[in-house]
């Protein structure tokens, strides 16, 4: 009985190994495509029109499909903020002002749930206000804005007009 237990220890022990292995690996890789989604969006908080940042949010669904309650408190944070991109930015500027800030208040919930669900815990103030943003890249913005709404206004509406004098 002892030299058939070994026997099968033997031919068990390293289809046993392997198997943890891999299950380990799976976990590991998990843990890390939702921390560089978390990294992702906390390094492009300030540039939420960013490819990437984008990207990140657009794969929050796949991501952290499980479960657990973490991953429903991602998912439900992702599901408002959207709704809220959806719905129309018009009104007074005060309305106009409302709407950015609460979709502010919003992105800022998210960004608290995913990170909470990969172990981080940055407060309300952390997040909105740790942003290194150069006054470079936020002008370039704005002038990327209006260059694109120039070139569209030439291009649909009044077109291009030559003055010949």
């Amino acid at each position: 009985m002892f030299d058939w237990l070994t026997v099968l220890a033997i031919l068990i022990g390293p289809v046993f190994a392997l198997s943890t292995q891999r299950l380990l690996d799976r976990i590991r890789e998990k843990k890390n495509r939702r921390a560089a989604i978390y990294l992702t969006l906390m390094s492009l908080r300030a540039t939420p029109l960013h490819p990437d940042h984008v990207k990140a949010l657009n794969t929050l669904d796949t991501v952290f499909s499980g479960r657990g309650p973490r991953d429903q408190k991602v998912r439900k944070a992702w599901e408002n903020a959207l709704t809220h991109v959806n719905t129309r930015r018009e009104g007074t500027d005060i309305e106009k002002t409302a709407w950015d800030n609460r979709l502010i208040d919003l992105r800022v919930d998210l960004y608290q749930a995913v990170g909470r669900a990969v172990g981080y815990d940055h407060s309300v103030e952390y997040i909105k206000g740790h942003i290194y943003m150069p006054m470079y890249y936020s002008d370039a913005e704005v002038d990327q804005i209006k260059i694109r709404a120039g070139l569209a206004k030439i291009l649909t509406e009044d077109g291009l007009k030559v003055i010949v004098q």
